[in-house]
């Protein structure tokens, strides 16, 4: 009986080792075989959040989800590369619905008049082999005022599942909301906000 448990478990790891190995990832941060060519936002994984300090007393998260856009890319001459998304409000997140509906509210957002976000690069310039600045025109509340994103290259290869060519960034800057006319409650909820966006964008394939 020994003897068969210890051949069972034997079995076992013969079986899981190669399987383990197979089960990598397939993206990769090397950015040589970067496809040049239009990419499709992938909206169920890009996101951008929102942070801002409550009161001076600690940072608070908003999320936005299920966006739209594309990113026009060429690897040999980043300068000539452009990016534009659109951020539907529908989707903004907390984690309590009340808050959530306030922010949507003419205090806030006033997303039934507003309903969208939207950013529209100008110019992309390298800062390093895997970071750039983006410039661009971000419009909130129905202003429009100029931007700076730091991207960084986060991985590229081909999506297991859809077969397309897939790159990934995370992108940082910061606003101050009055300036967009979302200033209510200011100074007493923060002005400055930080938002820092992932995302995937996917290659389509010539129709």
């Amino acid at each position: 009986m020994r003897a068969f448990l210890g051949s069972v478990v034997a079995l076992g790891l013969a079986v899981s080792a190669p399987m383990a190995s197979a089960q990598t990832a397939p993206g990769t941060t090397s950015t040589q075989g970067i496809k040049a060519g239009v990419y499709q936002v992938d909206p169920a994984h890009t996101q951008v959040v929102a942070k801002y300090m409550h009161l001076g007393f600690n940072p608070t998260y908003i999320f936005f989800g299920e966006p739209s856009g594309s990113l026009t890319l060429d690897p040999a001459k980043l300068a000539n590369s452009k990016v534009e998304i659109t951020i539907p409000l529908a989707n903004l997140r907390t984690n309590v619905d009340k808050f959530t509906d306030h922010l949507k509210s003419p205090d806030f957002f006033d997303a039934a008049k507003y309903p969208e976000i939207r950013f529209v690069s100008t110019s992309v310039k390298p800062t390093s082999a895997t970071e750039a600045d983006i410039a661009g025109n971000l419009t909130v509340h129905g202003v429009t005022r100029p931007v700076t994103i730091k991207a960084e290259f986060t991985g590229q290869g081909a999506n297991p599942m859809t077969k397309a060519a897939t790159v990934g960034f995370v992108g940082r800057t910061q606003i101050q909301r009055s300036e967009f006319g979302v200033g209510k409650f200011v100074p007493m909820v923060g002005d400055e906000v930080t938002l820092k966006i992932t995302a995937a964008f996917e290659q389509k394939a010539a129709e």
